[in-house]
């Protein structure tokens, strides 16, 4: 049986059904990935704005080693503004 990345010799069914899956598997990471980070910064981005601070603050999850950890605590422990703030309309759905 040859490997994954070369075009020679044979592959059997299971064999080939498994490389199928790992191929698949591997393309629909790639595809979500962008998915996955576009919501993860704009539902950051609403957050700051909850606490009256500026969207861009998500950029601090880019600080090696303490800025996931920091913008962690943020988000979990910082009550948001009462009232309506620079950035939309007070919502009481906490």
């Amino acid at each position: 049986m040859g490997g994954l990345f070369t075009f020679d010799g044979r592959r059997a069914r299971g064999g080939w059904l498994l490389a199928f899956l790992i191929a698949n598997l591997i393309s629909l990471t790639i595809i979500l990935i962008p998915v996955s980070l576009w919501i993860y910064f704009a539902t950051s981005a609403q957050r700051w704005h909850d606490i009256g601070q500026s969207g861009w603050w998500s950029l601090i999850t880019f600080v090696p080693l303490v800025g996931s950890l920091a913008m962690l605590i943020i988000m979990v422990f910082i009550s948001g503004q009462a009232g309506n703030n620079g950035y939309g309309l007070y919502s009481d759905r906490r």
